[in-house]
C-alpha cells in the first residue's frame, strides 16, 4: 500500500533484528516519524499524526505540508504534491493549527493552489523521516522524464532541523549551469506563506535578516479562529537570517518571496519565533543555534534525541525484533506532545505570554515562569503523563507546572490547552494527572498550588456557560449524585451525562488522593464518599452504566450497542468498566470476580456492531479491528485490558495485551487517532509489563511485558525488567520479583520502588500451566 516504504521498514527490522541480542545504541534511527500518517482524514484514521521534526516537548514543531485544504488535515504521505515545511503547534486535527507558517525553496517560480506554492515529493524516495531532521526533494515534477542533470538542478532538497524554539532551514540549491537550456529558470527562490493577508514581512537593511508575525490563534479567549478579541495580545514574532543576501524581495497576498543571486548554493535560513517580541525570537537564535551551521545543528539534535530515547534501553528483543521500532516511535510520540510555550530572556530567566489573560495584550499578558500548552489531558491522562512520571520525572513538574501556571493566571486549570482554554471533550482529566503528579511528590511542581487548581474544579461552580471553564454540569452531579440527561440544547451543562459522570468521580477520587497526601483530610473525605457515585448510574438489569433524568428515571431506549449522546466517542460498552480506581466496587456491581472478568471477556466476544444516528470515524474503526467490542481505536478503553489484574484473573490481561500489542501497532499505522502520543505511550508502558490503572494511586498494575530485557534510566536510579522464558507462546507470567521480594501477579508495586531502580523480574510460562482465571 506504502510503496518502497515498506521495504525501508523491512530493511529497519532486519537491522534490529540483527542487534536483538544486544542493547539498542540508536534509538533514534529506528524512530519512524511517518507512522500515523498514511491516508490521514476525518473518514477513517490510521494514526491521523503529523511527520514532527523538533525536540522533546520543543515550543515549536516542524514538518511537511502536502495539501491546502482547512487548518487540519495538511500532511499525507500518500500525497505527491509538496507546499514546504511548516511550523506547526497543532496538537490534533480535531483541534486545529495556530501561529503557523510554511518555507518552500524553489528552482525557479513555483507553481501555485489556492494561493500555496507548490512542487511535487515522494516520501519514500530519497527522503530522511526523523525527529532530528526532516529532509525531502522539492520535484519539479512528478513522473515527468527529465536528464538527470535537469532533474538534479531543478529539484532542491529541502530539510529542516531543531532547537526547542528555534530552526535552521536548509535548500539545496545545485551550482548554476550554463549547459542548461535557457528555457529552464535557474533561479533561486524562498517562500515564506503566512496563514493570513493581513500578516507582515519586513525585510532587513543588510538583506538577509527578515521578521514577519501573524495573530492567526486558536481556543485564546474564545474558540472562534478569526476572532481575537478575548486574546487580543496573541501574536507569533518570527525573525529569520539568510546565508545569502536577498536579490529582490516581493509580496504576493500572505506570502514573501525571496530571490537570490544565482551563486547562492546550499541556502541556510535560521528562523526563530516568540509569543512576546521579534527581540525575544533574536534571543531564543543566540541562545540555542550560537552561528552553528545546520549539520552541527543537526548533529546536536541528534544526540538530544539518543539521550532522551536512551532512558530506555532494549537490550534483547527476543522474539519481538520487529517491534522495538514501533516502541521508540511511542517514546517519541509520548515526548512530542505537551508544548513548550516559554521562552527565556538574555540572563536565562524564563517568561511567557499567556492566553489565558483574557483582554490584556502586550506587556500586561507577559509573565514570569514556565507555560504549557498542546495537550488533550482527556486523552492523555491514561497513558502519556504516567509515562512522563516513571521515564521523565525530573522534566514532568515544570510541564504541569505550566498549566497550574494557566491557573494561576486565568482562574481554571485548562482542560485542553491549544494554546489557552478550548471547549474539547468532556471531564476534567486534568485534575487526574496533577493529582497523580501530588501523590508522587514530583520535583519541579508547586505540590500545593497545584492542589488549589484541582480542588477549585472538584468544589467550586462556574457561575456563566462558558464550557472550556471547570466542570460544566457539577451542580447538579453535587446534587444529584450524578448530571443528569438534559435535551441537546443544553450542552453547556449536561451534554454527555453518562460520561461526564464517570470521569467526574474518576477526578473526584484521584484529587481525594492528593488531599489525603497533603494532609487535607475533610477534602479528601468528602471528595472520596463522592467518588462512589458513580453507583447512582448502573443499571443493575442491563449491568451497564446509563443514564437518568433529574427526576431519577432511566432514560429509555437502551441499547448496548449505540453510541448515544450520553456518552462521548463510545457506547455502553466502552464505559462499562470505567471505574478502573475502584475495582472491589465494581466487581461488587456485577457481582464478583468471576462475572466482572467474564464480563471483560465477553466484550473481546462480542459482534463489533455500532448503532449510531450519526456515524463518525471512530464507529467504523471499531467495526475494522474485529475485536468486538473493544475498540482500541480510541481511548475511552485503554485502560479497560487491566481492570482483570485487580479482579483476580491477571491471565485475561496478559492474553489480550500481548495480543494487542502484536495486531493492532504497526511500523507504519495506528488502529485510530493516536492523539497527542496516547496510543503511542499505551504501547510503550504496556511493552514494559507496567500500567497504571488509577492514576493518583501511587502504584503500578503488572502486565506481561514485551521483550525479554530493558533497562530503564529513571531520574532517581536504573531498573532492568527481565523476562526469562519470555516468547511469542509464553505470554503468560508465572510469578514476579522485585529486587528479590515476590509480587502475586494481581499485585500493585509502589511507584516509588520502581523509581529507586534495582531488578524486577517476570517468570514468563506458556498457556499449558495456566487457566484463564488462575490466581497468581
Amino acid at each position: 500500500m506504502h510503496g518502497t516504504c515498506s521495504v525501508g521498514l523491512l530493511l529497519l527490522a532486519v537491522g534490529v533484528a540483527s542487534a536483538a541480542r544486544r542493547p539498542i545504541e540508536n534509538p533514534e534511527e529506528l524512530v519512524n516519524t511517518l507512522q500515523g500518517t498514511y491516508g490521514n482524514s476525518n473518514q477513517l484514521s490510521a494514526g491521523n499524526t503529523l511527520p514532527l521534526t523538533g525536540r522533546p516537548w520543543g515550543m515549536h514543531s516542524w514538518t511537511a505540508m502536502t495539501s491546502v485544504p482547512g487548518n487540519s488535515f495538511y500532511f499525507d504521505a500518500n500525497h505527491r504534491t509538496f507546499h514546504g515545511i511548516r511550523c506547526t503547534h497543532l496538537p490534533s486535527p480535531w483541534v486545529g493549527d495556530y501561529a503557523w507558517f510554511t518555507m518552500l525553496g524553489t528552482v525557479g517560480l513555483a507553481d501555485e493552489v489556492d494561493g500555496m506554492p507548490k512542487t511535487f515529493f515522494d516520501s519514500s524516495f530519497s527522503s530522511t523521516w526523523k525527529p532530528y531532521e526532516l529532509s525531502t526533494l522539492a520535484l519539479k515534477w512528478l513522473n515527468r522524464p527529465l536528464p538527470g542533470m535537469h532533474a538534479a538542478i531543478l529539484s532542491p532538497r529541502m530539510s529542516v532541523t531543531a532547537t526547542e524554539r528555534a530552526a535552521i532551514v536548509k535548500v539545496g540549491y545545485q551550482p548554476y549551469d550554463s549547459r542548461m537550456p535557457s528555457k529552464w529558470d535557474q533561479g533561486r527562490y524562498f517562500y515564506v506563506t503566512l496563514p493570513q493577508s493581513s500578516d507582515t514581512f519586513q525585510l532587513d537593511d543588510d538583506k538577509k535578516g527578515v521578521s514577519f508575525t501573524t495573530n492567526r490563534v486558536n481556543g485564546c479567549g474564545v474558540d472562534n479562529p478569526s476572532d481575537t478579541a478575548m486574546c487580543p495580545g496573541f501574536r507569533l514574532y518570527a525573525y529569520g537570517t539568510f546565508s545569502c543576501p536577498v536579490a529582490e524581495f516581493t509580496t504576493r497576498g500572505s506570502r514573501g518571496v525571496f530571490k537570490f543571486g544565482l551563486s547562492c548554493t546550499d541556502l541556510e535560513f535560521t528562523v526563530a519565533a516568540s509569543y512576546i517580541s521579534y527581540g525575544m525570537a533574536k534571543v531564543s537564535i543566540r541562545r540555542e543555534v550560537r552561528g552553528r551551521t545546520y549539520d552541527q545543528l543537526r548533529d546536536e539534535s541528534k544526540h538530544v534525541w539518543r539521550k532522551h530515547l536512551s532512558r530506555l534501553v532494549v537490550n534483547d528483543a527476543g522474539d519481538h525484533e520487529d517491534r522495538v521500532p514501533i516502541l521508540y516511535s511511542g517514546l517519541y510520540r509520548g515526548s512530542m506532545f505537551p508544548r513548550q510555550m516559554h521562552e527565556f530572556d538574555n540572563s536565562g530567566q524564563a517568561k511567557h505570554f499567556s492566553p489565558y489573560v483574557l483582554g490584556k495584550k502586550g506587556a500586561d499578558a507577559v509573565f514570569p515562569g514556565v507555560m504549557t500548552t498542546d495537550h488533550g489531558f482527556w486523552d492523555a491522562y491514561r497513558t502519556v503523563y504516567p509515562l512522563l512520571s516513571l521515564l521523565y520525572s525530573d522534566k514532568l513538574g515544570e510541564l504541569l507546572q505550566g498549566f497550574v501556571n494557566g491557573y494561576d493566571e486565568g482562574g481554571w486549570l485548562p482542560n485542553w490547552p491549544s494554546p489557552g482554554y478550548r471547549g474539547v471533550m468532556s471531564g476534567s482529566m486534568q485534575d487526574v494527572s496533577v493529582a497523580d503528579a501530588i501523590v508522587k511528590k514530583t520535583p519541579g511542581l508547586d505540590l500545593e498550588q497545584a492542589y488549589q487548581s484541582i480542588r477549585k474544579n472538584a468544589f467550586e461552580i462556574h457561575e456563566g456557560r462558558d464550557v472550556r471553564l471547570g466542570r460544566t454540569g457539577l451542580a447538579e452531579y453535587k446534587e444529584l449524585g450524578y448530571v443528569p440527561t438534559k435535551e441537546w440544547g443544553q450542552c453547556w451543562c449536561c451534554c454527555h451525562p453518562t460520561a461526564q459522570t464517570l470521569m467526574y468521580t474518576f477526578a473526584d477520587w484521584s484529587v481525594a488522593q492528593a488531599a489525603a497526601s497533603l494532609g487535607h483530610t475533610e477534602d479528601a473525605k468528602m471528595l472520596a464518599e463522592r467518588a462512589k457515585s458513580y453507583e447512582n448510574l448502573f443499571n443493575p438489569d442491563t449491568k451497564f452504566f446509563w443514564s437518568k433524568t433529574d427526576n431519577g428515571e432511566w432514560l429509555a431506549d437502551f441499547d448496548q450497542y449505540a453510541w448515544s449522546s450520553p456518552y462521548i466517542e463510545g457506547g455502553p460498552w466502552h464505559y462499562r468498566f470505567a471505574i478502573e480506581y475502584d475495582i472491589p466496587g465494581l466487581s461488587k456491581l456485577f457481582g464478583g470476580d468471576d462475572e466482572l472478568c467474564a464480563a471483560v471477556e465477553d466484550m473481546m466476544n462480542q459482534p463489533a456492531t455500532v448503532n449510531s444516528y450519526n456515524p463518525y470515524h471512530e464507529m467504523t474503526e471499531m467495526t475494522l479491528l474485529g475485536w468486538g467490542q473493544y475498540a482500541h481505536s480510541d481511548q475511552p478503553v485503554h485502560a479497560f485490558l487491566y481492570v482483570p489484574t485487580q479482579a483476580n484473573c491477571p491471565n485475561i490481561t496478559q492474553h489480550y495485551v500481548r495480543r494487542a500489542m502484536a495486531e493492532l501497532y504497526s511500523t507504519d499505522s495506528f488502529c485510530g487517532d493516536e492523539d497527542n502520543g496516547e496510543m503511542g505511550s499505551w504501547f510503550v508502558l504496556s511493552a514494559l509489563g507496567l500500567f497504571t490503572l488509577a492514576p493518583g494511586s501511587g502504584v503500578w498494575v503488572l502486565g506481561s511485558p514485551l521483550f525479554n530485557s530493558v533497562t530503564l534510566h529513571t531520574a532517581e536510579g536504573t531498573l532492568n525488567i527481565n523476562a526469562p522464558g519470555n516468547s511469542k507462546d509464553n505470554v503468560f507470567v508465572d510469578s514476579v520479583q522485585l529486587n528479590g521480594k515476590p509480587y502475586a501477579t494481581t499485585a500493585s508495586i509502589p511507584h516509588a520502588e520502581l523509581l529507586k531502580g534495582g531488578d524486577l523480574v517476570f517468570k514468563m510460562a506458556g498457556p499449558s500451566i495456566h487457566n484463564m482465571y488462575k490466581k497468581k
